[in-house]
């Protein structure tokens, strides 16, 4: 998919830098992609995600909800509930934003600092 494509059509454009990153686990990038309303691709199949939002719950009546979920392997997000005096879009924001941050991807260098100080094997004998 053209993701610069389909942000120019909603009227903003963004670097696929911004994406790659947050992919990587660039927690500014993914905040700055989740201030935007951008999801990135799965992070299990690589495809397109959705955001599902403001289906009724049927615990607690006027409670809005909110889910990410993949569109073709169906990983979510756990699903986010408006607390009583909370503002709607803070739950659909909470939903984009875990749906968007990953875990650091640590380089080649800070993978054997790690090694040095945590003797893989060691805890096995």
């Amino acid at each position: 998919m053209d993701w610069r494509r389909r942000w120019q059509n909603n009227g903003e454009e963004f670097a696929m830098d911004d994406i790659k990153r947050a992919l990587l686990g660039d927690q500014e990038a993914a905040k700055r992609l989740t201030k935007a309303g951008v999801l990135v691709p799965c992070p299990c199949c690589g495809s397109e995600a959705k955001f599902k939002k403001g289906f009724p719950s049927r615990q607690i009546a006027h409670c809005r909800q909110a889910v990410v979920q993949c569109k073709k392997c169906g990983v979510r997000t756990v699903t986010h509930r408006q607390l009583p005096m909370e503002r709607w879009q803070d739950v659909d924001r909470a939903a984009i934003e875990e749906w968007n941050t990953r875990a650091l991807i640590l380089s080649a260098e800070e993978i054997k600092k790690w090694r040095k100080t945590h003797e893989v094997g060691k805890d096995l004998h």
